[in-house]
Formats: structure tokens, sequence, C-alpha cells
């Protein structure tokens, strides 16, 4: 992570955290512990799909396979399960 703040330095590229950071954070979210921990060399992370924007972007973009294909199923479990997941937890 700190290559890439190191080559994009003074630029307008952003950056939130490499995806090893990004999955830690959303499984200690997930469990709890998330306000407890501190990640280094993260910014900022916001989980974008708790949103309902997000899940009507997702609904959309299912609209646009047909029944039987498996991105329509996939799509479907996320925009189902997600939600419960992020409840239980």
């Amino acid at each position: 992570m700190e290559n890439i703040r190191e080559a994009f330095s003074g630029s307008n590229v952003m950056y939130l955290a490499s995806w090893q950071d990004g999955f830690a954070f959303v499984a200690a979210y997930m469990v709890g512990l998330a306000p407890f921990l501190r990640f280094k060399g993260v910014d900022v992370l916001t989980i974008p799909f708790m949103t309902r924007d997000w899940t009507k972007f997702k609904l959309n973009q299912r609209s646009k396979f047909s029944l039987l294909s498996a991105d329509y199923w996939m799509l479907t479990a996320y925009v189902g399960v997600l939600p419960i997941l992020t409840r239980l937890s």
C-alpha cells in the first residue's frame, strides 16, 4: 500500500486500502470487532453494500440478465442473503 501511495502522491487518484485490509475490515465488521481495531494503511472504509442505492443498483444490474443466467441467480443471492447476514451479525 505504501508503494501505491508513493506512486500516486500529488495526483488525484483515489485509493482506499489493499484487498487484504478491506477483507479484514469487513470480516471484523461482521463479527462486531471493527470499532475496537486499528487498521494501518487504511484511510476511510465505507461499506457500500449497506446502502439502499447499492441494492437498487444490483437489482437494476440483475434485470439485464435472463432468468436462466447464472449471473441473475448470483445477484439474486447477493441481494437476498447479504442483508440477512448483516442483520444477524
